[in-house]
């Protein structure tokens, strides 16, 4: 009966280090926002320029003609099937300016 008692309490305490969520999306969002201001901090034509930032669609418009995408990392590869968890950090994906002149 005490063995069966240590074997249950360690499968439960196992199950709980495996048991984690996804951020509520506040969190989330804070998150994403910070990872996207870091990358605008760090190049002075943004950050000069920066015009606004589209959480929904992961974009930076800054200057007149120019848009930061961002995307996640992937990281679905590395969990096990069925595996809820933080969404993977926010990277910036490239970087496109209209450059048409009038």
């Amino acid at each position: 009966m005490k063995k069966s008692l240590i074997l249950l309490s360690g499968v439960l305490m196992s199950a709980g280090v495996l048991a984690v969520g996804a951020l509520p999306p506040k969190y989330q969002n804070i998150k994403d926002v910070k990872a996207m201001l870091e990358v605008v901090e760090n190049d002075h034509l943004m950050a000069s320029g920066l015009q606004s930032i589209n959480l929904d669609e992961y974009v930076v418009y800054f200057r007149d003609e120019c848009r930061a995408f961002f995307r996640r990392e992937s990281s679905q590869e590395d969990q096990p099937h069925g595996f809820v968890g933080p969404a993977a950090p926010l990277e910036l994906d490239h970087i496109e300016c209209d450059t048409q002149t009038p």
